[in-house]
C-alpha cells in the first residue's frame, strides 16, 4: 500500500446495525446472478480462510504420496476454474484438468499440479495478476452541527489514521495481495458545516473545496473522517460508517463517511481493534460488492431485510466479530445454497470503480 499527500480519501462509519457497524447505507443491496468465480459446491465454516476443505479423497497416482495436493500447511484457499474447492491441504482428484489457482495471505498463484509430487505449493505456481485501487483520504479537522463544534486533535489522527490504515491492510491481506491500495491524504484545517438532507447530518461533497478538482478516474473510493461526539456535545447521527455510489456527484468514486462516535478516539480505536476493527472494511463492501461487481454480476448473498447482502452475516451463519464474514466475502467463499458467494480471485483483479468511470475497461 503506497500512500501520498495530496487531495484526500472520504472515511465515515455508521453505529449499530447488522452485521458490524452501519445503521444506514445509501445505495447498497443488489442482487444479481451468479458470473465467474460461482462455486459449485461449498463446506461449512470459516476455519482456514473459508469453508472447510472436506474435497475428494482419492488419492494421486503418484508412488508413496497418501494423497496429492495443493497446499501443504492449513490457511489457504484452492480455487479449479474459478470456482472455490476448498481449504488447504486440499486433496486433487485424479482428473487434474481446468485452472488451479492457490490464495494465502500472502498472494495468490496459478499452479499447474502435473508433475510427480505430493504437494504443489506457492513455489511450484505464477503470481496472478495484481489490481491498484486509488483511494483518497480526507480528515476534516472541524465539523459544526446545530451548535456543535467537533475539532479533532494530534492524538485522535493519529488513531484515525491506525484505523484507515490497519482496514486497508486487512484488505489487502482478505484479497490475497490481489488488491493493492494507493492512497492521497488531505487534512482540511477550515470549519465544515455538515448538512442534514435525510434528517441525520453528513459532509455535503459540493462543501469540500479538497474536491473541487477530483474528475472519474481519479480514485476508486474518497473516505472522509470526521469527530462526531465530544465531552461536550454531539452531532447525534444514527451511524458509525455510510458508504454510497459511485453514482452522479460523487466524483465517479464510491463515497465512505466516518463520524468517530466516541469522545475518546483513540479508546475507540484501541477497543475497536481488539474486538471489530473492520467498520471501513465493511463501508468498502457496500462498494466493492454490492454497488461494483455484484452489479456486473459477481455472486452476492441474499439480501437482509433492509436490502443489503453486507448486512446479512446471520442468515449464513456467522457471528460478531464479523472479521471473518467480510473476509469470506471478499474471498467468494461464503457457503451458499448454489455454491459459494462473495468477489473472490476471479473478480478482483478485474475493473476497478475508478477504470470503468474513465471509460478505461467495464465489468
Amino acid at each position: 500500500m503506497s500512500r501520498a499527500a495530496g487531495p484526500g480519501v472520504l472515511l465515515v462509519a455508521l453505529l449499530a446495525g447488522c452485521p458490524g457497524p452501519d445503521v444506514t447505507t445509501v445505495d447498497a443491496g443488489r442482487r444479481t446472478d451468479a458470473g465467474p468465480g460461482h462455486a459449485a459446491d461449498a463446506g461449512a465454516g470459516r476455519d482456514g480462510g473459508g469453508p472447510d476443505a472436506g474435497g475428494p479423497d482419492a488419492a494421486g497416482p503418484d508412488a508413496g504420496c497418501d494423497a496429492v495436493t495443493i497446499g501443504d500447511a492449513p490457511g489457504g484457499v484452492v480455487y479449479r476454474d474459478g470456482v472455490f474447492q476448498g481449504a488447504t491441504p486440499w486433496p486433487l482428484p485424479d482428473d487434474r484438468s481446468g485452472t488451479w489457482w492457490l490464495g494465502t495471505d500472502q498472494g495468490a498463484w496459478h499452479i499447474l499440479p502435473d508433475g510427480p509430487a505430493c504437494q504443489f505449493t506457492a513455489a511450484d505456481g505464477q503470481p496472478l495478476p495484481t489490481k491498484t485501487w486509488r483511494a483518497l483520504k480526507i480528515t476534516l479537522r472541524d465539523v459544526t452541527f446545530a451548535g456543535c463544534d467537533l475539532a479533532l486533535d494530534a492524538a485522535d489522527e493519529a488513531a484515525i489514521d491506525q484505523l484507515f490504515t490497519d482496514s486497508l491492510a486487512t484488505i489487502e491481506t482478505d484479497a490475497f495481495q490481489l488488491l493493492q491500495w494507493d492512497v492521497t491524504e488531505v487534512a482540511v484545517d477550515a470549519p465544515l458545516t455538515l448538512v442534514a438532507p435525510s434528517g441525520y447530518p453528513v459532509v455535503d461533497l459540493d462543501d469540500v473545496a479538497a474536491l473541487d478538482a477530483v474528475v472519474p478516474g481519479d480514485y476508486d473510493v474518497i473516505v472522509l473522517l470526521f469527530r462526531g461526539v465530544s465531552d461536550d456535545c454531539t452531532i447525534d447521527a444514527p451511524y458509525f460508517g455510510l458508504a454510497y455510489g459511485p453514482e452522479a456527484g460523487t466524483h465517479g468514486a464510491g463515497i465512505i463517511q466516518v463520524q468517530m462516535p466516541q469522545a475518546d478516539i483513540p479508546a475507540l480505536v484501541d477497543a475497536l481493534t481488539l474486538y471489530d476493527p473492520g467498520v471501513l472494511v465493511h463501508e468498502w463492501l457496500h462498494i466493492a460488492l454490492e454497488n461494483h461487481f455484484g452489479a456486473a454480476g459477481a455472486p452476492l448473498p441474499a439480501p437482509d431485510e433492509g436490502g443489503s447482502p453486507v448486512h446479512n452475516a446471520t442468515a449464513y451463519g456467522y457471528e460478531a466479530p464479523w472479521m471473518d464474514w467480510y473476509r469470506d466475502l471478499i474471498r467468494g467463499t461464503v457457503p451458499d445454497d448454489d455454491g459459494t458467494v462473495g468477489i473472490g480471485p476471479a473478480w478482483l483483479p478485474q475493473c476497478t470503480v475508478r477504470e470503468q468511470a474513465a471509460g478505461l475497461c467495464a465489468l
